[in-house]
């Protein structure tokens, strides 16, 4: 099935799809209130709703056998579910990292972004903080947010370690070449340009999604950089169980 991205460059493709800003739909028919969950200007990324809103729900999907399940996430779907990547890149200190080891058991949130970025980095960076800050050390204790550069020139160790730290001391900075980096987040169906200089600053066009996967290793849903606070913290809570 094709997957369709919550980013502004797929925003069009949802809205020929007629999706909303909520959830990929994998039925024929969507019992719930689409028209008060319609996309907020270019964003459209994963514009949520703080739980227990009463005019809004998670959307039920209808399947051809009629039978109805409620969306348990306040973030967007992913259908058929992502495998946590085994990707080893190279973090802040310098040391390999073996994603799938490193994380294994763990909630992990896999976001592509850069430092230099002014918009939708630091605004996805600071609502996880937020999130994580406002959940229970019980919850917050067993994720993990990992922060892969897409511009690895610029952003070296050093720089990606104080950068994330003026969001959350546990993030993690990774990096890896150019060409690897596109590549990888391919598998994830993340596009990434290499880094270009626009106007004597660093500029990536790049996929905005962060990936969230279960402690099972596999990603139902993600979060986009308009994901409230509130929502990333139930969303996290309900994984953590």
């Amino acid at each position: 099935m094709r997957r369709i991205r919550n980013t502004s460059r797929f925003a069009a493709a949802r809205a020929a799809a007629g999706l909303g800003p909520r959830g990929v739909v994998t039925a024929t028919v969507v019992l719930a209130a689409v028209t008060a969950l319609a996309a907020a200007g270019c964003g459209d990324q994963s514009a949520g709703i703080a739980p227990g809103a009463s005019q809004y729900k998670p959307i039920t999907i209808v399947t051809q056998t009629a039978v109805a399940a409620a969306w348990p996430y306040y973030g967007t779907e992913v259908v058929p579910p992502l495998p946590k990547p085994s990707w080893t890149l190279t973090d802040t200190s310098g040391a390999a990292y073996d994603i799938g080891t490193q994380t294994k058991g763990r909630i992990t949130v896999l976001f592509f972004g850069f430092t230099s970025c002014f918009d939708d980095c630091p605004d996805m960076m600071a609502n996880m903080a937020s999130a994580l800050r406002s959940v229970p050390s019980s919850v917050a204790d067993h994720v993990t947010v990992l922060f892969v550069t897409v511009d690895p020139a610029h952003d070296t160790g050093p720089v990606l370690r104080t950068w994330l730290a003026r969001f959350y001391p546990d993030f993690i900075g990774l990096t890896a070449s150019d060409a690897t980096v596109i590549h990888d987040a391919g598998e994830l169906g993340i596009q990434v340009d290499p880094p270009v200089k626009v106007d004597g600053v660093d500029s990536v066009q790049h996929g905005t999604e962060a990936e969230v996967f279960s402690q099972t290793g596999y990603a139902n849903f993600f979060w986009g950089p308009k994901t409230p606070v509130l929502d990333i913290a139930h969303d996290l809570q309900k994984l953590a169980g």
